[in-house]
């Protein structure tokens, strides 16, 4: 013997008055399992004799002609039957052979006589009631062309035959919102019916949805004792396992947490079973149907379903509290169920483009780990509009202010490491667009972060602007022109006045001259930069610029000094002088624009060319400065340099 079946022997030998039950729910999990008990469930019928005898009709027979056999349950049989006065097709419910006795009778009758008080679209109507030669009742009901619920789940052509191309999950959670209306107005007349399950609903034709077979329904009402049975006496097994809700186990096997307590069947006991039946539609399976006995009794007692990851978020956590072990953590009622599921109905375009959202989270974080921008923004841009969508359909929706905000901080965290603040704060503002424009709490740390990113991005650009500014052609362009011009003019006329003097009119040239004439443009330059000091010394460029001139006039005074040191006289030094200059004009050409290679390029000319012919050296010396005035006029703001 396995250890399996010692577990269901130990339980069958602690229960021996319930082992018929209990073989029940093992060999038939899905099926009905009705009290059998007499003195508990199905006191004495507390109606007149007068009654049952107008139920005695000798006329009865002929008035239905029985056809064959539409079904049997577990208690009764359905024929097909012809009403010959009103010449209409009716169903007719009777006992089975087997079943032929006075409780089963007294149950017939009591189902037949809380179906008659339950007048409404989702609930078969009783036509008539009558017993037969034997004394045992026949239902007469409006005949339902159809099939039931759970053979259709069983059939997937069926079931999309049956819904005419509507979504699957749509089309079942409107009938068992049908089935929420036919238990809601029996709970309105104090009846729980104790049996909610796809088997017990009938899908007809013309998708008319009927909650069927009240056998084992009770009254919530005192006042209902004899003519129904009532809840308060309900303390024996009665439903179908594989839905069963912990008080349906009867006092008997109620254990743990749970022992000790009355069963208390009441509208939240159907209330569990709905949430069971969704269940079923939402995973395939009911849920407490197991292999062995020991493992469905602890699957009721725990009410704790195994909800998939793909069943939708809402229908999950709407299974979870129904289905909840004890009656007063479930919803209060079945509106409140029913209301749960109209909503998931209207919310469901919106949960299904925010769960679409959540499933490019990964990839998202695979392109900022990446570094890919364009990728990174096409998929930010996606889940964002897809969060805000959904959120503007139905402002509550959780799952897309989850959503986006993990895909929020996800960005800021990027872009606060990528140094752009801007970016990050533009990230952090979509935040508000949820729920219809209401501004949402921003988390604190992200908020933190992005306010200490803006005030390192501030320092940052102030720096930036301050180095820019700095290099910017554009400072003080004016007072750059005016000394350029000044000092231009006079270091392009002072080698002509040489070519005049020494070529034109005969007067040589003195050697202390050489070493006058730069100290003069020493003292010129000196004057001019202070007098345009204020300007001049806002930007690199022009300081530079005043710097190289100073530099270029000192190299010329240290040359011309060294030359008349050694001897030699002023043709030498005007010679050598361009080899300072086009120095100067190298410096021009790395740091200010590269512009002033066409200088270097004058003044290496002008230095080959006097080798060779000395008296091109003041038509040489000319025209490189020209050259450099010229470069130094033309300079611009906006334009490349070095």
């Amino acid at each position: 013997m396995s250890d399996g079946d010692t577990v269901e022997t130990e339980v069958l030998e602690r229960f021996p008055l319930l082992a018929p039950w209990l073989e029940a729910m093992l060999r038939r999990p899905t099926e009905t399992i009705r009290p059998d008990a007499p003195d508990l469930d199905v006191p004495e019928l507390g109606v007149d004799a007068e009654v049952l005898a107008t139920l005695r009709d000798p006329a009865a027979p002929t008035q239905y002609r029985l056809g064959d056999r539409l079904g049997v349950g577990g208690m009764g049989v359905v024929r097909r039957a012809r009403q010959v006065a009103l010449a209409r097709d009716v169903a007719i419910k009777t006992l089975r052979d087997d079943r032929r006795d006075p409780i089963h009778a007294a149950r017939l009758l009591r189902e037949a006589w809380i179906v008659g008080a339950l007048e409404h679209p989702n609930i078969v109507p009783i036509h008539d009631l009558r017993l037969d030669a034997d004394g045992f009742p026949q239902l007469v009901q409006k005949r339902v062309d159809g099939v039931s619920w759970s053979s259709l789940l069983a059939d997937e052509s069926a079931h999309a035959t049956a819904r005419r191309g509507e979504d699957a999950l749509a089309w079942n959670l409107r009938v068992l919102i049908e089935v929420c209306r036919a238990v809601r107005f029996a709970h309105r007349r104090g009846i729980v019916h104790r049996d909610v399950k796809p088997q017990n609903v009938m899908i007809g034709e013309l998708g008319e949805v009927y909650l069927v077979d009240w056998g084992v329904a009770v009254s919530l009402r005192a006042d209902d004792a004899g003519l129904f049975p009532l809840a308060r006496d309900a303390w024996t097994m009665a439903g179908t396992p594989a839905y069963m809700a912990p008080e349906l186990l009867g006092e008997h096997l109620r254990e743990g947490d749970l022992a000790g307590e009355p069963p208390r069947v009441s509208e939240r006991t159907d209330v569990y079973l709905l949430g069971a039946t969704l269940y079923e539609v939402c995973v395939g399976r009911p849920p407490h149907r197991r292999a062995r006995l020991v493992d469905m009794i602890n699957a009721v007692l725990s009410s704790d379903p195994e909800v998939p990851d793909d069943v939708p978020g809402e229908l999950a956590a709407l299974i979870r509290s129904a289905m909840a072990q004890r009656p007063h953590d479930r919803p209060p009622d079945v509106d409140a169920f029913q209301s749960r599921l109209e909503g998931f109905l209207r919310h469901r375009a919106s949960a299904e483009l925010s769960a679409h959202s959540a499933r490019r989270l990964p990839e998202l974080r695979a392109a900022l780990s990446i570094g890919d921008r364009t990728a990174i923004y096409k998929l930010y841009g996606a889940i964002r509009f897809g969060c805000l969508e959904s959120a503007k359909s139905w402002p509550d929706n959780e799952q897309s202010q989850k959503t986006l905000l993990a895909a929020v901080r996800a960005m800021v965290e990027f872009e606060c490491e990528q140094g752009d603040a801007f970016a990050a704060q533009r990230v952090l503002a979509d935040l508000e667009g949820l729920s219809d424009g209401r501004a949402r709490a921003v988390p604190e740390d992200l908020a933190t972060a992005v306010e200490q990113a803006l005030a390192e991005d501030g320092i940052r650009r102030a720096s930036i602007v301050r180095l820019r500014a700095e290099h910017d052609l554009a400072g003080a362009a004016g007072a750059r022109q005016a000394f350029a011009r000044t000092l231009g003019v006079v270091w392009v006329l002072v080698p002509l006045l040489g070519i005049v003097r020494t070529q034109l009119l005969g007067w040589p040239q003195r050697p202390w001259e050489i070493v006058a004439i730069p100290i003069l443009a020493i003292v010129l330059t000196g004057l001019v930069g202070v007098a345009l000091r204020r300007d001049l010394g806002q930007t690199g460029p022009n300081r530079r610029m005043v710097a190289a001139v100073l530099l270029a006039f000192a190299a010329q005074l240290a040359l011309n000094a060294g030359v008349l040191a050694v001897g030699l006289g002023p043709p030498e030094a005007q010679l050598l002088v361009h080899v300072p200059l086009a120095l100067v004009a190298s410096f021009f050409a790395i740091s200010v624009h590269r512009r002033f290679v066409i200088a270097i390029a004058v003044y290496a000319l002008g230095y080959a060319v006097c080798l060779v012919w000395k008296d091109a050296r003041f038509v040489s010396i000319a025209l490189g400065n020209l050259v450099m005035m010229i470069g130094v006029l033309g300079l611009e703001p906006d334009r490349p340099r070095g």
